[in-house]
């Protein structure tokens, strides 16, 4: 058996250039041994750290950099690598610092951000192959300590309410994107706008970084077998699912937006749209999915954008600007459209499993995390807690619920709306010569309502109320 050793014969000292290689591997139509290029340690390094998270190493240069400038600070004056300084004082000193650190204005931060502080030094210890763990081994369990009791400190004076989370959008704030005239058809900006709020809503899609990486040719038109046509989106790398593992990184099913039959609101007809208003150069598989709106382009041309990806500063600011056009309250940024997918089909009945295979989380209870009853869901709760609710009287019949389904932990969410969903039965019925509004506009689901009336029995009270049946435990 001859072993292609990619080492020239007549000069075995020589070795042949992997191009070269190629060449007469094509050329010659026989060779199918793989070819090598030329690699050395600085390459391979560079080449791991470019894969890494850009957020990522943001926070961990961000909190070596304070930890460092307060270690050089009066009284302490240490200039030295800190993978360098033994573990006891490393332990001590990363205590003294999360307990000291202040904003720029003298206030204290929120917990999450010391919390962030102690990951980034502990990361950056990780990469210089420090020999102790700051978050798992004993030699670290003081500057654990410390931001333990200060997370609790700051919790008891009020922090931690995450007061900058974003909010996510209602169906009468997308309404309004619409009146306002910030996502159509009629404009670069509004068909602009329009794709990236579909991509991001429908898709579950991250609003920055894959947004940002998003091309062309991983959005896709298809048509199914009943003749409808619909978007498929193939995923390539994202923040959970990096394709570092071989079973775990690959989606349940590619996420799809099918047509609707109103054009507006349809995402197919606002893709055909779009297509039809790039350059011809731009509708490559690897060409950039957001273009930069070309201002200066002629009045009835029918290209509205250039031949360059739009600005990462830009596409970050898309959410922002649409709600300050619009007037939206409370905090709006692009992660709003990622926080609409997942409570809105939360608070739809959607199982957390089902709704984790669309946007891709990799554990189910970051999916319950956004489990947060929306506006109107406490508005009833309110009501109910209040005795405001006209439905709590005597006069209404006694109801039971149920969930029909087995599994508890799947239709936790569920279960709460359908109940809470139940302050506003307001559907016209007769039971027994009952009459009011009971189930208008109610959304329950995979539940079973027995409706008891003892109204025509003289051993039973003629007292009636709802009760609403549930459980917390398993």
């Amino acid at each position: 058996m001859n072993i292609d050793t990619g080492v020239d014969p007549n000069n075995k000292s020589a070795p042949i250039d992997s191009s070269d290689q190629a060449s007469k591997n094509i050329n010659s139509g026989t060779s199918k041994q793989p070819v090598f290029i030329a690699m050395d340690e600085s390459d391979k390094h560079k080449f791991v750290q470019d894969m890494r998270n850009s957020n990522t190493i943001k926070k961990t240069e961000t909190a070596v950099r304070q930890f460092q400038r307060w270690l050089s600070s009066d009284p302490r004056y240490i200039t030295a690598e800190i993978s360098e300084i033994p573990v006891e004082e490393l332990d001590n000193y990363i205590g003294s610092f999360l307990l000291s650190i202040r904003k720029a204005d003298g206030s204290e931060y929120e917990p999450d951000t010391l919390t962030s502080y102690h990951r980034g030094i502990d990361r950056y210890l990780r990469d210089k192959n420090y020999a102790y763990s700051m978050v798992q081994d004993r030699e670290f369990s003081t500057s654990r300590a410390v931001l333990a009791s200060k997370r609790k400190q700051l919790k008891m004076s009020g922090k931690g309410g995450r007061p900058n989370a974003a909010e996510p959008l209602t169906s009468d704030e997308q309404e309004v994107l619409k009146e306002k005239k910030c996502i159509g058809l009629e404009s670069p900006q509004q068909l602009l706008n329009k794709m990236w709020l579909n991509n991001t809503v429908v898709f579950g899609l991250r609003g920055g970084t894959e947004n940002r990486s998003l091309c062309w040719g991983d959005v896709s038109l298809k048509t199914d077998a009943k003749g409808t046509e619909y978007l498929e989106f193939n995923e390539r790398c994202t923040k959970t699912r990096t394709g570092e593992s071989s079973h775990s990184d690959q989606r349940a099913f590619k996420p799809k937006q099918y047509a609707h039959e109103i054009p507006e609101n349809c995402p197919v007809y606002a893709y055909k749209e779009f297509r039809k208003r790039r350059p011809m150069d731009c509708c490559t598989p690897e060409s950039p999915f957001y273009l930069a709106i070309n201002y200066n382009r002629r009045p009835n041309s029918e290209i509205w954008y250039k031949n360059q990806p739009l600005g990462q500063n830009t596409l970050r600011g898309l959410m922002k600007k649409m709600a300050e056009k619009a007037n939206l309250p409370g905090k709006k940024t692009n992660h709003s459209a990622r926080k609409t997918t997942c409570t809105k089909l939360l608070h739809s009945g959607v199982a957390p499993t089902t709704k984790q295979q669309l946007t891709g989380h990799k554990n189910v209870q970051s999916v319950n995390n956004y489990a947060v009853a929306s506006e109107e869901m406490q508005r009833n709760m309110s009501d109910i807690l209040s005795s405001n609710n006209p439905y709590t009287t005597s006069e209404t019949p006694q109801m039971q619920l149920q969930p029909a389904t087995s599994s508890i932990q799947e239709n936790a969410a569920q279960s709460t709306y359908q109940a809470t969903s139940l302050s506003s039965l307001t559907s016209t019925c007769e039971i027994s010569g009952h009459h009011g509004n009971m189930f208008q506009n109610a959304n329950i689901q995979n539940c079973q309502i027995v409706v008891n009336n003892y109204s025509n029995s003289p051993n039973k009270p003629k007292r009636r109320r709802i009760r609403i049946i549930e459980s917390d435990s398993e």
